[in-house]
């Protein structure tokens, strides 16, 4: 999936997925700004504004791209930050989302939510200089993940990369390339898309386009 600003997006986006049919878009927030105060985790969906201002922003975003993308857009709600309070969360749903994603430790609240299918790996290292991390400790982290995993209930989750194109430097791109190509030919590995992930969230993008 390609997390797409709604507000930012241009045609041209539009026009360049036509040529990759296995990349879908998906919405990405909406404008990508930050809403939080200084002392807080940057956020473009805490609860920093009324909440119905908060939905409105949100379901235009989600207009823009059913504009863009027709079809192909995946109703799948990305926040920047890969944060967004359980309370908005809860509420995506009756916004036509059918998906949410956020990175590894996120949960949804009491009032529960869309399906919600997180990555768990990221490729930078924002604090050292926003720069690819070393191999051999991406490598530590996702066995130390998939160890983990295997002894919980939960044990067939989906491991997800969270990928930031505009910031990958070569480090960053050779790691994904020889990661990509060491589990392609793996007999263990199998790939998954977003009719897979988010089955009903496909569905209901063909039904509703």
């Amino acid at each position: 999936m390609l997390a797409s600003i709604p507000l930012l997006a241009q045609e041209s986006l539009a026009r360049r997925l036509e040529t990759a049919p296995l990349l879908r878009p998906c919405q990405h927030g909406t404008w990508h700004r930050n809403h939080a105060p200084a002392d807080e985790k940057k956020g473009e969906f805490g609860l920093h504004r009324p909440l119905p201002e908060i939905l409105t922003e949100i379901a235009a975003g989600q207009k823009r791209l059913r504009e863009l993308f027709g079809d192909r857009f995946v109703p799948v709600f990305v926040p920047p930050w890969n944060r967004i309070h359980p309370a908005i969360a809860s509420e995506l749903p009756g916004l036509g989302f059918t998906g949410l994603s956020c990175f590894r430790n996120f949960t949804l609240g009491p009032a529960g939510g869309p399906c919600l299918v997180n990555t768990d790996l990221d490729l930078i290292d924002w604090h050292g200089g926003r720069v690819g991390r070393q191999p051999d400790d991406l490598l530590a982290e996702m066995v130390q993940t998939l160890a983990i995993r295997r002894m919980s209930p939960e044990s067939n989750q989906p491991f997800g990369l969270l990928l930031h194109h505009h910031d990958h430097d070569s480090a960053a791109w050779d790691v994904l390339t020889n990661l990509l190509i060491r589990l392609s030919g793996h007999a263990a590995v199998a790939f998954s898309g977003p009719d897979a992930l988010f089955g009903a969230a496909t569905d209901l993008a063909m039904d509703l386009d």
